[in-house]
Order: structure tokens, then sequence, then C-alpha cells
């Protein structure tokens, strides 16, 4: 279960995202971020529109005629279409009335039979409804850490460091919907490649050729036998592995250097 993934949720909003939005002044909302085209006010309505749909859901904005079903990032923006003409306290209203009911949904995920049951995300994946809280906390850490506050951002304000709870349930979600996000471009992958991740987060992980009657590769803990071994903090591959920056400012490889760096280019978080 992923009830590290609803702690992490809990002590990113209440001690982190809820005092800083309740803080901005209206000059900050329209900075940028490192999510491009996207103001604090388009990151906060993003992360407010997706929390809605777990307390109170609206009829989704519809497509182009003729275009296919929605990946996550054209669902983002379908949510935000609205929203980026909504003044910036009513953003505001709306994370607060939201967030509550949010953290209570993901919170009964926790519980059978919804933990277990099984969920067709897209272009995401198929995953037990348990893992949503984590895809969460990498969501929110994200759109927080990495595209609104300084240094890859322009929003100036300290916050609590970085702690397990805070990233690593985060880090699981980005490993579990790696094989699905990347389906096209790591078909690279024809032996192990070990990505180890340091400081808070620290865990180790091996990207796999598929196994046998799959198309995706396949991803495990540690491994002996990797043909290379990529180490990056565990922060740095949230920006470098959603190519908000590059995983060459952030990575020191070791063994087969070449087949990392194909394995490195690949990867591509959404």
């Amino acid at each position: 279960m992923s009830r590290d993934g609803i702690a992490g949720l809990e002590i990113t909003h209440r001690s982190d995202i809820e005092p800083i939005l309740h803080s901005l002044s209206d000059e900050e909302w329209e900075l940028p971020t490192a999510c491009e085209g996207w103001r604090i006010h388009e990151a906060v309505a993003h992360m407010t529109s997706n929390m809605k749909l777990f307390v109170d859901p609206e009829p989704m904005p519809e497509p182009e005629p003729g275009a296919g079903p929605p990946g996550a990032e054209e669902i983002a923006e379908l949510l935000l279409t609205e929203r980026r003409g909504w003044t910036h306290g009513q953003v505001l209203d709306e994370y607060d009335a939201v967030l509550d009911g949010f953290l209570a949904a993901l919170g009964s995920f926790q519980d059978e039979p919804m933990a277990s049951t099984v969920t067709d995300l897209g272009d995401l994946g198929e995953h037990p409804m348990h893992i949503f809280s984590n895809m969460f906390v990498f969501d929110h850490y994200c759109h927080l850490r990495i595209d609104m506050l300084t240094p890859g951002g322009a929003l100036e304000r300290e916050v609590a460091p970085a702690d397990d709870l805070r990233i690593l349930p985060g880090i699981e979600w980005m490993f579990a919907g790696l094989p699905a996000m990347c389906s096209d471009t790591l078909t690279v992958v024809d032996k192990p490649l070990r990505i180890d991740l340091t400081g808070p987060g620290e865990s180790t992980w091996t990207i796999e050729p598929p196994v046998e009657g799959s198309t995706l590769v396949n991803v495990t803990g540690a491994s002996d036998d990797a043909a290379a071994v990529a180490t990056s903090s565990a922060h740095d591959f949230v920006s470098w592995g959603t190519k908000r920056s590059d995983w060459r400012d952030a990575v020191t490889l070791s063994g087969d250097s070449q087949y990392a760096i194909a394995v490195l280019d690949a990867i591509n978080v959404i």
C-alpha cells in the first residue's frame, strides 16, 4: 500500500504548499515557472483542477473534433482552459475548498477493495488505486520545488528541506509509471541500467528489458549485473527525469557510458 504517500501529501500541503499559496502577492501569482508556458497561476490551477476531480468531478471539456483520447498532458491543458481566465483569488478558493476532501479521498484508496483495484490511466499506465497518493506526491513536489521555487522557478520562499516523506513516494510513482510513459523511447533498453538515487528519497532502481510477453521495460530494485550505473540525487531526478533539466548536469556514470546515455536521453516522466 501507499500510506507513506498519504503522509507525504499531508505534510507537503499542510506545511509547504498551503502556507505559501496564502502568502502570494498578485505579482507573485504572475511569476513564470520552470514548466514552459505556465505562470504560478497555471501551476496552482493545474494542481487544484486535478484535486477537484476526486471531490467534485466536472465534465471534461470536449477535445478537438476527430482527436483521439487525450493523454495526461492534454487533459491537464483541457482542465486549465477555463481556469486560465480565473482571478488568482478564485484559484486559491478552489484549492481551499477541495484540499480536505482530496486528502480524504486518496486516504480511502488505501482500503480494500479500492486499494487493489487496477485503473487504466491511459499513457500513464495501469495501476492499483492505492498508488494514486504517490502520483500526487510526485506531481505536487515537482510543481512546488522544481517549477515554482527558485532556483528553477522565480518564487523566493523558504521551505523545510525535502525529506523521505516529501519525495520518496513520488520517486516510487515515477518508476512505476516510467514503462508506460516512455514506451516509445525506452525501446533502446536491451540490458539492465541501474539508477542510484542519493539524499532524501535515497533508493536504487534498475531498468531492464521487457519480460516475456510484454513490450514495456521492467523496473526492479538493486541489480548487480547492470551494464551501467547512473548516480544522482533524488531531487535532481525529479527535474531531469521530467526533462526540466539536462541529466548531464546532475548525473555521474559508470560502466557502459554510451549505453547509459542512450537510456537516460529516453527518460521523460510526465
